[in-house]
């Protein structure tokens, strides 16, 4: 199996293992089993080594376009009240309406 072939496997895996990356570790099983089985000749050797290459490709290529993919979607990591933040000028922190009665009834 040349560096295409699992470069493919890699790229489709990515595409159906953005939001479950087991799917795409499956379909990128099947798609190293069909190229296999269609392009490789039948020695146990080529067959074993191919059929791992294959494995780990749709594995990594899943589960990295899920990890990519979580990532550059944020996280909602900047919402909600910040704690400790300045009140009045100093931090240039714009307070909501709840905020401010909030502040000003402690």
């Amino acid at each position: 199996m040349n560096f295409g072939f699992v470069l493919l496997i890699v790229i489709a895996a990515g595409i159906f293992g953005r939001k479950r990356p087991i799917l795409g570790a499956l379909f990128g099983i099947v798609i190293t089993l069909a190229i296999v089985l269609h392009l490789q000749d039948y020695s146990i050797k080529s067959m074993i080594v191919s059929h791992l290459k294959g494995i780990i490709a749709s594995f990594v290529g899943a589960y990295f376009a899920y990890f990519l993919r979580s990532g550059l979607k944020g996280g909602s990591h900047n919402t909600g009240h910040s704690i400790g933040a300045a009140r009045g000028g100093g931090a240039n922190i714009i307070h909501t309406d709840e905020e401010e009665q909030y502040h000003k009834k402690k």
